[in-house]
């Protein structure tokens, strides 16, 4: 993706599970003025955090090959991304 030059911090390596805030807490008191953004594609846990910081939050579109299968109907607005994207190409428009 050509991303490496950005810091990012995974929940697995970061001991944290998910929708904890320890990592985008870190991330944003590093890069205060920085825009942050997250990526992610469940629903369920994947954007809580970030956007109870106000990150700019990005899901991969669902389809039906997806790991993560979620019932949008019964999900409240915070637990949805920004913006939806169909591919990782897309970033580019955001970056």
């Amino acid at each position: 993706l050509g991303l490496s030059h950005i810091p990012s911090l995974i929940s697995e390596s970061y001991n944290e599970v998910k929708p904890g805030l320890k990592r985008f807490e870190k991330i944003s008191k590093e890069y205060p003025s920085a825009t942050k953004y997250y990526i992610g594609d469940n629903l369920e846990k994947d954007f809580l955090a970030p956007n109870q910081l106000e990150w700019v939050t990005i899901g991969i579109t669902p389809d039906k090959d997806n790991i993560h299968k979620s019932e949008l109907t019964n999900l409240h607005e915070k637990y949805f991304p920004d913006y939806w994207i169909d591919s990782f190409s897309q970033l580019k428009d955001f970056l």
